[in-house]
């Protein structure tokens, strides 16, 4: 029996170290609150870059464990620079993120 639970937790820590966690979040633009569709999400560490949907929603499925660098751009905006956390505290939370306008030229 004591090798039965020694199996177990090695398989659930196996299981653990090896989780996958999803960032979600909603774009916005700071003035209009319009949605920004089409919004770049990247996480250089992991060389990971995806779209956001029409209605500004963005996933990157697949973060490891640790902290990471992320970087929300928009053409004509202000990009977002911020170090998340994974596992999110609130990891079904969708996270709202307003780009401002960058001045004309």
């Amino acid at each position: 029996m004591k090798k039965f639970f020694m199996l177990l937790s090695l398989v659930l820590s196996a299981h653990t170290a090896s989780a996958q966690y999803t960032f979600k979040a909603k774009i916005f633009n700071d003035q209009t609150k319009a949605v920004l569709k089409g919004t770049t999400a990247t996480i250089p560490d992991l060389n990971i870059s995806i779209s956001a949907d029409t209605s500004g929603i963005l996933v990157i499925p697949n973060v490891p464990r640790g902290k990471f660098e992320i970087e929300i751009s928009y053409v004509g905006f202000g990009k977002s620079e911020m170090i998340y956390n994974f596992p999110l505290q609130h990891p079904s939370d969708i996270i709202t993120i307003r780009l401002e306008p960058s001045a004309a030229e």
